[in-house]
């Protein structure tokens, strides 16, 4: 309306604009109350303002202006933001500001506390409470207005908002003040709510326009609800006084009709709220609501059937009120129609879900019924107890308990009313009284007693004790007497007949012999209980006669229950001789009387009889409640005794049935249970005899032989009841044999199943007799105590000197309470020679109940014996214990030694427990063993004592000095220092092997002669360090409280994780488990043990199957690793340089492998302190140096990388000049040129610049050049080594490897003459060791091994430097050196060492090599695999051929000798038969050629060519051993090969002899690659191949090298960016070796025959091709397309007519062709998962080619690229020689339309003689072989 170009009207100089409006209401509203325009419905924007402030609004605070504008928002979320806001501006302004808002908040609050959302109401009434805490008084003036919504808020329905709103009223107004401030406003409250509930309608509380229908209801319904029950609320508050005020008011509401069309609302709140309103009414001012009695009776009264359970409460509340004030309120409705319908139907349905509600109010509805409502007759009554049985017996009600219950209890109250109301003589009165009691109260006794229902477990048994009870006491009434004990005589005779029903059935149910002991114990014995259902109105029944009164505070009836008594305390209270037992009065009544004594008779007839457990429990449970002298006295004519009226009925009972009974019942199926009741009968006859009477019934049980189950049961309710006279009995003389003797009997003799039972039982007593009474006294004395555990020590201490066994199944588990457990599941046989006894779970469970029943137990002598007999068997037969026995075994001894610490026992006197322990460890460690379990065990159970120990120190200082601590209990088990040196002495000496053929140990002696193989025992060395590191992996426990830990003066000597250090460092979380200067000489040998393992695995993980090691080796290493790893976070720096000040003595004292040891340290000490100083290379001094020993020499290896380089120089420089000048004499001498000499090469290998030092080098290897002339024989030419010294062998050794160092290092300083002495002497060397290797000595091995290797190491230095042109051009080597090397020495150095390698390595694989041999192997195979290719053609072996084969028969023997050593399990052999191999696979398919010929001659269409036919056997042997391991791995899984094991070696062999047959596939011509592609395609092994490796391959193929780098850029690294590293030495196998070879064979298979590849991939099924279709494209396939398109832009073929580039980024390549003027473009792009999709071929630019001609090239380009195994360029070679052939006048195939063939790449040659079209034999061939003719595919004529 009204744009900006329209005319304007005149004066009108600014457009419309509602913004200026707006400011400009708002300044000429000021002082008004007019404050902004309002968005909420009903104009809440405009709030007057009290009268008289005018001026008001200008004081208004800007802040809360501002809020109280966001107020009238509409929306909810603003709203309440505002509202939160507003409370806190309350909080912080000043009293003024927050009483101005009180003019406009009566409005406010009115709107906001009836919004539809609850959380700003919520906060509405919390803002509210905020202003009234600030205005205080203030509010009073504005009280008015805000009253009525504040008390209908107090009643919102949101109970949040309520409770604030409440609050508010509180915080306002104190309580005293809270009725006369609702007094003030009553007028204007009442005001409020008539205008709610009459004149309020949905649309007047809402904004129609804008709020949705449903939500205009909901706030009419809650505020319509809210004001009803805000009417209830005033009325309870105001006085009557006030209430007469308003009394009009009050009427009015009762006027409206519309009030009394609530109780019809559809809404169960608003009808709830109703009932509450007139309850209100009825309660306050029940003579207005009297004026409308008629309506209020009707809309009440006649609403009974009411079920929603929101209503009911209030509902029954109403009717109740209503009835009981309005007596008349009867007469205004119809009872037969309007209420007793529905009062029916309610009791039918069980009170439809609401009888815990509903039924309490039923017996006040009943006593307030008219008389004539009853009548005459049993009408009503029929009606309104069947009613509530038939709600009784609904389904939903009996699934609840709850509602049972309440049914139960209001049927049994109004029973008890009507049968009271009812008593008298008349006609009418008997009838009711006999329905009452026949019809209604017996059938639901019955019902209940033999019916699997809960009502036994409501209080329907007190109830009928109850109404019992009364009648008796109601007999003493004169009046009614006769009715009363009619009705009794009544009950007690239906009810003896239904009780012995019951017990005379067949097959009577325990549960209902139960539910009549029950009812008859509840009769017996009723205990009053209050009710836990708390009503208002309840009924008293004061006089029989007077009628019932109702008052608020009168109770409905007497609740009884069931009397808790235990029978112990019966028997103690009980007087043993006279008959003084008093019963309650109605037990004495001959009804029930004789009702006991029949059932007792019948019960124990039957029991007898049938031996029935349920007659016996019967009997047992009335014996227990009603016992009595006259009961026995009744009961013993039935027994076939004479009686003896002189003596005590209840003993003659016992002595002539009840123990009898006892005996007869072990005979019987279920014993147990008879015999557990008849205990019971036993103890509740006990109860009337007399002590000594119940001392010889006792005695009589002991001295049964039959069985100790009686006894059992017995004593344990001695035990744990409250027995004190008989509890004395236990501690007799019978009792303690019969024990002792049940001990022997147990541990003597093996269970059988037989008497499995009667085991449990005997152990279930023994353990009673060894535990303690609810006294805390032990049951038996310290005598029978002592000779029990000596009993059971035995067959323990017999176990332990017996030979080790293996123990089956634990006989039994651990249960909680021995004193009260079953034993069971007992072993069914064990053998008499077994090691462990089979008692022994038996014990452990009774030894552990003994010693937790009393601390007092192990000052028994005999106590200590059998801890230590269990402590030693749980360590000694671990292995033969199952893990529940021996964790049984380890909590009783460690239960017991706790004791024994806290009991105090001083230490370390020889005589006490723990040392005699200490002893028996340290006994066991020095014990030679085969298996380190024993010594894990025993650690694990050292360091639990360690813990138990520390955790019970004595606290008191005067017991200081006298404390034992765990470090003091583990220093005696610990051997000492010259033990210590007798455990090193004791390794096995293979280490020396290993470390001499490294270089790190010099040889000492020529006496040495070590063992060929390892013993299976291991070694005390070991032993005691896996005890010891086991101790250190087990971390203590944390101390609960460490007030101060810094405080000085507080240290424990003993405490743990005591790391306290001058440098400031923190504690670590980990400690040691003794104070570190303890544990610094124990954590050296673990570390000496640790460095043994080192050395003779040679610090590799040597799994391959014919190195010879220990067995126990692999399992100690990483037992010690692992607890190293737990020391090192712990030490501190100075404890660090102790540690290895300590290493560094010991290694220049002793050598050996100290040095080894000192070199780990400074390892790990560089790993965890980093930066830190070195202290121990200080200890080197230059004068040390004069005298070299082999110790020095050895630590000085170790030192030396640790110095500075200046240091290094210094020590260069003293042993050059040493060796320089020594005399002759001492050459070989370690003080001489030999120790000089190593040091010299140690120091020239640690030397960052080594080229500083070349001059040095070049006079050492002048200086060595001339010792050959100086000395005769110092050098090893052409000798055997066993013909040497040691001496003379390590001056060789020394000599080889500085050579090998210089060469390696500095080649280009190494002089021309130097060069000449070193090439001849290698050739003389290489000689020596052919010879000594040719007769090898295995006594001297050692030093042929070492020699050989070092002679080896130098061979491949030299061959891999002069045999490489371009390394020999780097390091400016001389042509001529070359040329000798390649002409004369390459020759005679390797024509020696190839057959040495093949004679080596076939004499290894007949035996078990050992470490050392393993490492000489990885230096002659590493030097064997640099021999050139023509050398290697023509080494000499012995013939090994195979007929038929093509191939040359010396390059053929070759071949199949190292095809043999390929399988082999010693990796380095293993390894250099394929590097050799694949040196020659790219020469065999040179001689193939001849075959390809003659299968082109033959015209038979699809040839193949095999592999070499060794090569063809391996791959198929393998493949069908790896089918069969891995036909259970599905695709996509992949299968972890475990390193030397028989897979693994067969895997890697397949693998590998994959390699070799895509090496030799890949060398072939474009010609044979047809050929071969059809034999993999024939044979299958291409399908079978890609299937395995998809199973050994891993899902993520990713390197675990963390410097890996992809050659190609934008390609993740991965195992198919790598190669694997089959490194002969340096390179140990790993699982993950054989899994990154299987990368790369299936990255070399999608590379060298992708169309196979592709075709395999199409034919597997849809997981397995979407698995690899992802797996391809995630890893292979970006390598392979960043290779191919590498390739193309790197190619250096020329190819005339055609130019190729490349696009790297769109994997694109693009081929031109040019002839004369024809030009065209090709457009290659390879897939996304090349290449396992199809490769695009698009066309470009092209000139002078036809459509046609141009698609059959597109056509063969294509078919190219899809079925060639090749790269693209091989592609794009074949497709250009197809088109230069077509430019060359070669007709096309007229089958395939090409000229060259796709597959064999062959031209058409066969011609047909009619057509004269020319074929190419293949398409002519399957022609032919398809359409079973033999005509020409074109003119159709025969061929």
């Amino acid at each position: 309306m009204g744009g900006k170009q329209k005319q304007r009207t005149k004066g009108n100089t600014r457009p419309s604009s509602s913004g200026r409006a707006a400011e400009l209401l708002e300044r000429s509203s000021q002082g008004m109350g007019f404050i902004g325009f309002g968005s909420m419905s009903g104009d809440l924007g405009y709030v007057p303002t009290a009268a008289g402030a005018d001026d008001f609004d200008s004081c208004l605070d800007s802040d809360i202006r501002l809020v109280l504008r966001k107020l009238t928002k509409r929306d909810a979320i603003t709203k309440l933001k505002a509202m939160q806001e507003l409370a806190s501006l309350c909080k912080e302004k000043d009293e003024e500001s927050v009483s101005c808002i009180l003019a406009h908040w009566p409005r406010l609050y009115g709107k906001l506390a009836l919004d539809f959302d609850r959380r700003v109401r919520e906060a509405t009434q919390y803002a509210f409470e905020q202003i009234c805490l600030k205005v205080g008084r203030k509010l009073a003036p504005h009280l008015r207005p805000l009253m009525g919504t504040w008390i209908v808020s107090q009643c919102d329905t949101y109970a949040p908002a309520s409770s604030a709103a409440r609050s508010a009223f509180q915080k306002a107004f104190s309580p005293a003040k809270q009725k006369e401030a609702m007094a003030y406003c009553k007028t204007e409250v009442m005001e409020h709510l008539q205008d709610n509930l009459f004149n309020q309608t949905p649309t007047t509380l809402s904004d129609s326009k804008s709020t949705p229908v449903e939500e205009m209801d909901e706030k009419y319904t809650r505020n319509l609800t809210s004001s009803l029950l805000a009417l209830k609320e005033l009325l309870s508050i105001l006085t009557p006084e006030e209430s007469a005020k308003i009394y009009e008011n009050f009427e009015n509401i009762l006027m409206n009709n519309k009030f009394w069309k609530f109780v019809k609302h559809p809404k169960p709140v608003i009808r709830s709220a109703f009932y509450t309103v007139v309850g209100a009414y009825c309660e306050h001012i029940p003579d207005i609501l009297g004026i409308y009695l008629m309506r209020t009776s009707v809309n009440v009264l006649g609403n009974l059937d009411e079920s929603d359970p929101t209503i009911v409460s209030e509902l029954w509340h109403a009717v109740l009120l209503v009835i009981t004030t309005y007596l008349t309120c009867w007469s205004h409705v119809n009872m037969r129609k309007a209420v007793l319908p529905k009062l029916w139907v309610l009791l039918k349905t069980g009170g439809k879900g609401s009888a815990t509600v509903i039924y309490p109010n039923l017996l006040p509805l009943l006593s307030q019924l008219p008389a004539a409502t009853f009548g005459q007759g049993i009408g009503f009554f029929q009606e309104y107890f069947g009613n509530m049985k038939t709600g009784l017996m609904l389904e939903s009600v009996r699934r609840s308990s709850c509602e049972t219950s309440a049914i139960i209890q209001a049927l049994m109250e109004c029973l008890r009313y009507c049968l009271l109301q009812n008593l008298g003589d008349t006609e009418n009165n008997v009838a009711i009284q006999d329905y009452l009691v026949n019809e209604q109260l017996m059938p639901l006794l019955e019902y209940s007693m033999t019916e699997n229902t809960r009502l036994a477990l409501t209080s329907l048994y007190a109830q009928t004790s109850s109404l019992i009870d009364r009648l008796h006491k109601s007999s003493e009434e004169a009046n009614i007497n006769d009715s009363c004990e009619r009705i009794l005589t009544l009950f007690w005779e239906k009810f003896a007949d239904i009780c012995l029903q019951q017990i005379n059935s067949e097959e009577p149910s325990l549960k209902n012999l139960e539910n009549i002991s029950r009812v008859l114990s509840q009769i017996h014995s009723p205990v009053e209980k209050q009710s836990s259902v708390k009503r208002k109105i309840r009924v008293t029944f004061s006089d029989v006669e007077s009628s019932c009164r109702f008052s608020s505070d009168a109770i409905i009836g007497d609740k009884l229950t069931e009397k808790q008594e235990t029978f112990e305390t019966k028997i103690e209270e009980a007087n043993p001789v006279n008959e003084t037992h008093e019963l309650v009065a109605k037990v004495e009544d001959d009804q029930m009387s004789n009702l006991v004594a029949k059932l007792c008779l019948s019960s124990y007839n039957l029991a007898k009889e049938k031996n029935s457990t349920q007659h016996c429990f019967f009997f047992s449970k009335m014996l227990s409640e009603f016992s009595s002298t006259s009961l026995f006295k009744a009961l013993l004519p039935l027994v076939p005794c004479e009686v003896d009226d002189s003596r005590n009925y209840a003993f003659q009972f016992l002595d002539h049935a009840i123990l009898p009974w006892i005996n007869e019942s072990l005979s019987a199926a279920d014993k147990r249970i008879l015999c557990q009741n008849l205990v019971d009968c036993l103890f509740s006859v006990m109860k009337l005899c007399s002590h000594d009477e119940q001392k010889l019934l006792l005695n009589t049980l002991c001295c049964q032989k039959e069985s100790v189950l009686p006894l059992y049961l017995t004593v344990k309710k001695v035990i744990s009841g409250n027995y004190v006279q008989l509890q004395s009995w236990t501690r007799n003389h019978e009792f303690g044999e019969k024990l002792i003797s049940i001990a022997a009997s147990l541990c003597r003799e093996n269970v059988v199943a037989e008497n499995r039972d009667e085991v449990n039982d005997s152990w279930g007593l023994l353990s009673l007799g060894l535990s303690t009474n609810k006294n805390q006294e032990l049951v038996l004395g310290d005598l029978y105590i002592g000779r029990i555990l000596t009993v059971m020590s035995k067959p323990l201490q017999d176990a332990i000197n017996a030979p080790s066994a293996v123990l089956c199944e634990p006989l039994q588990d651990t249960v909680n309470n021995p004193s009260a457990a079953q034993y069971n599941s007992v072993q069914n046989s064990v053998s008499d020679t077994i090691a462990v006894p089979p008692s022994l779970s038996f014990i452990c469970d009774v030894v552990l109940h003994f010693f937790k029943s009393s601390k007092k137990s192990l000052l028994v002598p005999a106590s200590e014996v059998l801890l230590l007999a269990l402590f030693q068997i749980s360590c000694q037969k671990a292995s033969e214990i199952s893990v529940d026995l021996l964790e049984k075994l380890q909590e009783t001894w460690l239960y017991g030694i706790s004791l024994l610490v806290e009991n105090g026992q001083e230490f370390p006197h020889t005589d006490t427990f723990l040392h005699k322990l200490a002893e028996w460890i340290k006994m066991m460690l020095m014990q030679p063993a085969i298996l380190l379990d024993r010594s894990i065990t025993i650690a694990n159970a050292a360091s639990l004592i360690h813990q138990v120990i520390n955790e019970n120190l004595k606290q008191g200082p005067e017991d200081e000095e006298q404390q034992i601590t765990g470090g003091d209990f583990l220093r005696l088990i610990l051997p000492t220092r010259d033990e210590w040196i007798d455990c090193r002495r004791g390794l096995p000496l293979q280490w020396k092997d290993v470390l001499t053929m490294q270089g790190s140990l010099m040889i000492r002696s020529d006496t040495i002669k070590l063992p060929e193989t390892f013993q299976d025992i291991v070694p005390n060395q070991i032993i005691l360090s896996v005890f010891l590191a086991t101790l250190l992996t087990i971390q203590p426990q944390p101390e609960e409280e460490e007030e101060n830990p810094d405080a000085e003066g507080n240290e424990d000597p003993d405490a743990e994780g005591n790391e306290a250090t001058a440098t400031g460092e923190q504690s670590p979380k980990s400690s040691l488990p003794w104070q570190y200067e303890k544990t610094e000489d124990f954590l050296l040998e673990v570390i000496y043990a640790m460095q043994w393992g080192m050395a003779v695995s040679n610090g590799e993980e040597l799994d391959d199957e014919q190195v010879d090691l220990p067995g126990y080796l692999k399992q100690s290493s990483l037992i010690l690793i692992v607890a190293t790893n737990t020391v090192w976070p712990v030490l501190t720096c100075d404890q660090w340089n102790s540690l290895m000040e300590k290493a560094f003595e010991r290694s220049m004292e002793c050598g050996e492998l100290w040095p080894m040891t000192l070199k780990f340290l400074i390892e790990k000490f560089k790993e965890y302190l980093e930066g830190q100083e070195l202290k121990v290379t200080q200890a080197l001094k230059t004068d040390r140096f004069d005298v070299l020993t082999e110790e020095l020499i050895e630590t000085l290896q170790v030192l030396i990388p640790h110095l500075d380089q200046d240091d290094v120089s210094i020590i260069l420089e003293i042993q050059t000049a040493k060796l320089l000048t020594s005399p002759k004499e001492t050459m070989t001498e370690m003080h001489g040129c030999l120790g000089a000499l190593s040091v010299i090469r140690t120091c020239l290998s640690y030397l960052e610049n080594i080229m500083m030092s070349s001059h040095l080098m070049t006079s050492i290897l002048d200086e060595i050049s001339q010792w050959k002339d100086s000395i005769e024989d110092i050098f090893l030419f052409s000798r055997k080594v066993e013909d040497v010294s040691s001496k003379v062998l390590f001056t060789n050794v020394e000599v080889l490897r500085f050579i090998s160092l210089f060469v390696k290092s500095l080649p280009s300083s190494v002089p021309e003459h130097a060069w000449d002495f070193i090439l001849c002497s290698l050739v003389e060397w290489i000689q020596s060791v052919s010879e000594s290797l040719a007769g090898r000595s295995y006594s001297l091995k050692l030093k042929v091994q070492v020699y050989s290797a070092e002679v080896s190491n130098l061979l491949h230095i030299i061959s891999s430097l002069l045999g490489d042109e371009k390394a020999a051009k780097d390091a400016f080597i001389s042509s001529n050196l070359i040329l000798e090397w390649k002409e004369f020495f390459s020759t005679g150095t390797f024509s020696v060492i190839l057959p040495l390698y093949f004679k080596v390595t076939d004499t290894l694989e007949k035996k078990a090599i050992s470490v050392s041999d393993h490492i000489m192997l990885q230096s002659l195979c590493r030097a064997t695999c640099s021999v050139p290719t023509e050398l290697l053609k023509q080494v000499q072996l012995k013939p090994k051929l195979r007929p038929g084969c093509n191939i040359p028969d010396d390059l053929q023997t070759i071949i199949n000798h190292l095809m043999g050593t390929l399988r082999s399990a010693v990796r380095p052999v293993q390894l250099a038969a394929y590097q050799l191999l694949a040196k020659l696979m790219p020469l065999i398919p040179e001689y193939d050629k001849g075959m390809l010929a003659v299968a082109q001659a033959d015209e038979a269409g699809e040839t193949n060519l095999p592999l070499p036919d060794m090569l063809k056997e391996t791959i198929h042997s393998t493949t069908t051993y790896l089918e069969t391991i891995l036909e259970d791995v599905p695709v996509g899984e992949c299968m972890t090969v475990e390193s030397g094991t028989e897979v693994y070696q067969n895997t890697m062999t397949y693998l590998l002899a994959w390699r070799l047959a895509l090496i030799f596939f890949k060398a072939a011509p474009v010609e044979l690659r047809a050929q071969y592609a059809n034999f993999f395609r024939q044979s299958g092994l291409v399908d079978s191949l890609l299937i395995n490796l998809f199973r050994l391959m891993p899902i993520v193929p990713t390197t675990s090298g963390k410097e890996a780098k992809s050659p190609y850029k934008g390609v993740q690294p991965s195992m198919f960016t790598e190669e694997p590293a089959l490194e002969i030495k340096g390179c140990r196998s790993n699982p993950l070796e054989p899994q990154h070879l299987a990368c790369t064979v299936y990255y070399n298979t999608l590379e060298d025959l992708p169309a196979m590849v592709r075709q395999w991939w199409n034919s597997q099924n849809k997981r397995i091709m979407e698995y690899i279709d992802r797996f391809t494209t995630k890893f292979a396939s970006p390598v392979l397309c960043a290779k191919e398109i590498q390739g193309v832009q790197n190619t250096t073929t020329k190819m005339n007519n055609m130019s190729i580039k490349a696009r790297p980024k769109t994997r694109e390549v693009i081929a031109t062709y040019r002839m004369d003027d024809m030009s065209m473009d090709l457009v290659i792009k390879l897939a996304i998962n090349h290449p396992l999709g199809v490769i695009v071929v698009d066309s470009g630019k092209r000139v002078g080619v036809s459509t046609a001609q141009w698609r059959n090239w597109m056509l063969q380009m294509t078919t190219f690229l899809v079925h060639q195994n090749g790269t693209i360029v091989d592609g794009l070679k074949v497709w250009k020689s197809n088109i230069d052939k077509r430019f060359e006048g070669t007709d096309d195939c007229m089958i395939c339309y090409s000229v060259i063939h796709g597959s064999n790449y062959s031209l058409p040659q066969l011609t047909c003689k009619t057509c004269k079209k020319k074929f190419h034999s293949a398409c002519l061939y399957k022609w032919f072989n398809t359409s079973n003719q033999s005509s020409c595919p074109l003119c159709r004529n025969l061929f």
